[in-house]
């Protein structure tokens, strides 16, 4: 691949501020471990063709507009209803991050276990709530990650959960369950791809 076509690829998938299906950003090389998780995404998505992993792109600018447009809509909601009502946005690369930390076997038993995904709204981080909530031995499990929380709960025992009792008293937490935070990730993802068109090598 010559330097001119390399740039005739690259350089739509930069502008569109933004990671896809089958490229992602990276400020530097040294998170090996984070390298290694892309790469297997790569390899497990559903797209066939070349895919890239951009050194020295941040998404500085999508999270700018993520904060200015979260912050219009709850100005809007206020006026409109009189009501403070917090409001999450997720960008595409924010989905892709809470998708690849999904701890190992999580959602392997979905008879014996309810498997849902917490998404924490600024300035709540994973780890402020994993200080907080006390788990019941044997019945719950609560992972962190980067940017969200994974809880397995068995499902005879869901009204005694003690991260239900946890849940109930934070208005910076919105719970999905897993299979639709993955159904939202593929939604985004397919209309991410539809909207640039992908190039190969040959």
């Amino acid at each position: 691949m010559t330097e001119q076509e390399a740039y005739r690829i690259i350089k739509p998938l930069i502008e569109g501020d933004t990671e896809g299906l089958y490229w992602d950003f990276k400020r530097t090389l040294h998170d090996t471990a984070d390298i290694i998780k892309d790469i297997l995404a790569f390899s497990n998505s559903s797209y066939n063709g070349d895919s890239y992993i951009i050194v020295g792109v941040s998404e500085s600018n999508s999270q700018k507009n993520k904060i200015k447009l979260t912050k219009r809509i709850e100005k809007t909601l206020l006026d409109e209803t009189n009501n403070e009502i917090m409001v999450l946005i997720l960008t595409l690369s924010d989905l892709k991050d809470i998708i690849k930390d999904i701890p190992k076997e999580f959602g392997d038993n979905n008879v014996k276990y309810k498997y849902d995904v917490l998404f924490l709204i600024d300035p709540l981080k994973p780890r402020d709530i994993m200080s907080q909530i006390k788990i019941m031995e044997g019945e719950d499990k609560i992972y962190e990650g980067k940017k969200a929380l994974y809880v397995k709960r068995l499902v005879e025992k869901l009204t005694g959960s003690y991260i239900v009792k946890a849940l109930n008293v934070s208005q910076n937490i919105t719970v999905r369950n897993l299979n639709t935070t993955k159904k939202l990730y593929e939604l985004m993802l397919e209309r991410k791809s539809s909207s640039v068109t992908p190039h190969s090598t040959a």
